[in-house]
């Protein structure tokens, strides 16, 4: 598959706007995949605004605190497996002989594989947490951890949007141990601060 570079600048969301670093990022060709023979293989749920407007009800109804983390560079994070992936080197890269190419042991943003395996990878670690997502929508996923003293249990929720997560809970230290394992596997990011990095 081809490669490009996309170059980006990065600006505060102050008004008016500051510059804050130039960005760069090598994106795979994924027009030029092949079309998959199951038209679902590629398929990755994402929250959509009906999700997004249940979940600030719910929080609401149950007084919960919500904070939004963001997994940095995400698609980078999920692993190709036994799928063999090859991608030219970009134009304009010295130093390469044109006839390389590379062997991707993680997805490219471009591929158009890479959302649902940053999605199952991503699943994966909440489940291997005792996230249980929803039957009606995969995006959806809640730690349920009954108290000791038969008090009201302690939850976490959990909203999956490609690599922004809401997070929906009523204790403070539970969720601060799901965030910062996540952290310690992905680099995450709550508001500014960094996560475990």
């Amino acid at each position: 598959l081809p490669s490009h570079m996309v170059y980006t600048a990065k600006f505060t969301s102050d008004t008016p706007k500051r510059f804050l670093k130039p960005k760069a990022r090598l994106v795979a060709g994924g027009n030029f995949e092949p079309a998959p023979d199951d038209v679902f293989e590629n398929f990755s749920p994402t929250a959509g605004p009906g999700l997004n407007r249940l979940m600030d009800a719910y929080c609401t109804y149950r007084g919960f605190m919500v904070w939004t983390t963001d997994c940095t560079q995400a698609f980078l994070n999920a692993i190709t497996g036994d799928k063999d992936i090859f991608v030219r080197p970009p134009p304009g890269i010295y130093g390469i002989p044109h006839y390389y190419c590379f062997k991707l042991n993680k997805y490219l943003y471009g591929l158009c594989s890479a959302p649902k395996a940053w999605m199952d990878t991503l699943c994966d670690e909440l489940k291997g947490m005792g996230f249980v997502p929803f039957d009606t929508d995969p995006c959806l996923l809640r730690l349920v951890v009954p108290s000791d003293d038969g008090s009201e249990a302690k939850e976490v929720i959990a909203e999956i949007f490609v690599d922004d997560i809401k997070w929906g809970f009523n204790d403070m230290d539970l969720a601060k141990k799901v965030i910062t394992q996540l952290g310690s596997k992905y680099k995450t990011t709550v508001g500014k601060v960094a996560v475990n990095s």
